[in-house]
């Protein structure tokens, strides 16, 4: 599992500092997507309006590199950060990078998020993640409005590490599959 710097030892805790108390304003997070794929022209959108915001207000601290070690990628980048922006994947749209961002206590800017279906169901636009256009044409407004209301993103960020610390336990996914199970085993009883 990649995340796995979260449980070790010295980052086991699940309490990260708060919003208001991060250093970095925005990071974006990087695509493994080749140069000229749908990935990385998707990549280089999201940074265009990083830049353009950069510009736009001036002292705003943003990374737009990040580490290639882990432990500085969850510690320099991630840990510092108040807002994470994500782009689509290229072979999808969700990235293991979404939920360490999430897991580090980070507000989370993600294109076509309510369209995406994951287990838990932590992708809901407005509850635990901030939408953004897909060609991130809204990218400023959005990253500004969290900015502005860091205390309402900071109860989103809480509501899905919450969320995130409940269904990561081996005991409560066990449930959350026999009731699936349970489902559909009625669904297939009754079409019959």
């Amino acid at each position: 599992m990649r995340y796995t710097g979260f449980f070790q030892p010295q980052l086991a805790g699940w309490d990260r500092s708060k919003l208001w108390q991060r250093p970095v304003d925005v990071a974006l997070l990087t695509t493994n997507a080749a140069k000229g794929s749908p990935g990385h022209a998707h990549y280089q959108l999201a940074a265009y309006e990083v830049r353009k915001l950069k510009d736009r207000i001036p002292g705003l601290s943003v990374i737009t590199q990040l580490a290639d070690n882990y432990d500085e990628f969850l510690n320099r980048n991630l840990m510092d950060a108040k807002v994470v922006v994500s782009v689509l994947q290229p072979t999808s749209e969700v990235s293991l990078q979404d939920y360490e961002a999430w897991l580090a206590g980070c507000a989370l800017v993600k294109p076509r998020a309510q369209d995406i279906q994951a287990y838990p169901n932590a992708f809901q636009s407005g509850y635990t993640v901030h939408d953004v256009s897909i060609d991130f044409s809204n990218l400023g407004d959005v990253v500004v409005g969290i900015l502005q209301n860091l205390e309402a993103a900071q109860k989103m960020v809480d509501r899905v590490t919450a969320m995130l610390k409940k269904h990561g336990n081996p005991a409560q996914f066990a449930m959350d599959l026999d009731e699936l199970l349970e489902l559909s085993v009625k669904e297939s009883m009754s079409l019959e």
